[in-house]
């Protein structure tokens, strides 16, 4: 699916993490937008509906049905 956000205009980029909750693994996607409409160019005129990849889908025990949206009000990285 990464090439195809990278086509996207307004995509910044994204992060994939990762918990070990017990026997399962826990995986929170994040991505970066420059507007809401850059969000809606991906994900519809639904952004608060979640884009789970149909390949994704047959290998993910359970996902959630819902995005939620926060504004960056501050981004900090390391001083290297």
């Amino acid at each position: 699916m990464l090439p195809q956000l990278r086509k996207i205009e307004g995509f910044l980029g994204l992060s994939v993490c990762q918990a070990e909750r017990g026997d399962r693994v826990e995986i929170l996607v994040i991505s970066r937008w420059a507007s809401m409409d850059a969000i809606k160019s991906f994900a519809g005129p639904k952004p608060e509906r979640a884009v789970v990849d149909p390949g994704a889908r047959t290998i993910l025990s359970e996902f959630d049905d819902f995005a939620t949206h926060y504004e960056v009000l501050l981004e900090a990285a390391d001083r290297q």
